[in-house]
């Protein structure tokens, strides 16, 4: 994967939360009565968790480039903090009004965050766990059928979001431990090459040593009878 997927993420996940509006602005199925018919109290709320989610996930999602390709989350517990926070607004949104379910969308965003914090087996736990709060939240609006066809569908879509962005971090490490093993392997090659020029040298300088310590011991026999003999 390239240095800019984790920024990219992070831009689709804003615009994919941007563009959870688009429905309502374009007043599809009548989604603007629908909102209208709220309470004040009950706007106000939808309005709130929406605009949270968003500026939770604009924080949460600083430095993502680097959970992807080292997995290292720094203040991983505040984020799981942040995490808890996205859950909540999306929950807290789609309690007062989905759009027609438009609006558990806001989940898959989150679920693409998980396994840069959590463990597979968590990731799904917490998934499951939001998708069936999911099917709690949408049942005064689109009934007992509907509601747990959008869950089941929404924990689906969710666990494959996070399934290929955990196949994208496993990937990435990856090639990034190989890189590692890699220049290491190159290193220790170097210096065992060092060490055989190194071990050479030093063969052929005892060589030497050694013949020229012949020689001369040599030499100093033929002095010593070349002297007898006067």
């Amino acid at each position: 994967m390239h240095t800019n997927t984790g920024p990219l993420l992070r831009l689709g996940g804003l615009l994919g939360w941007l563009g959870l509006l688009v429905p309502l602005g374009l007043d599809v199925g009548g989604r603007q009565e629908t909102l209208r018919q709220l309470s004040p109290l009950a706007f106000s709320l939808w309005l709130g968790a929406y605009l949270s989610f968003g500026l939770t996930y604009l924080w949460m999602t600083t430095g993502i480039a680097q959970w992807i390709a080292t997995g290292d989350v720094t203040r991983r517990s505040i984020r799981l903090l942040g995490s808890l926070t996205l859950t909540l607004s999306a929950l807290t949104v789609n309690l007062m009004f989905s759009s027609a379910g438009d609006m558990s969308m806001m989940l898959v965003l989150l679920a693409a965050l998980l396994p840069g914090l959590l463990t597979w087996r968590l990731t799904l736990l917490w998934i499951a766990a939001q998708s069936a709060l999911l099917g709690v939240c949408l049942l005064h609006q689109l009934g007992m059928g509907e509601a747990l066809y959008t869950a089941l569908f929404m924990c689906i879509t969710q666990s494959l979001t996070a399934l290929l962005i955990y196949v994208v971090q496993n990937e990435r490490r990856a090639r990034q431990a190989l890189g590692a093993l890699n220049v290491q392997y190159r290193f220790t090659h170097a210096l065992l090459q060092q060490a055989t020029r190194d071990a050479e040298r030093t063969r052929i300088a005892r060589e030497l040593h050694d013949a020229l310590g012949h020689h001369l011991v040599d030499d100093h026999r033929h002095d010593d009878g070349y002297s007898s003999q006067w």
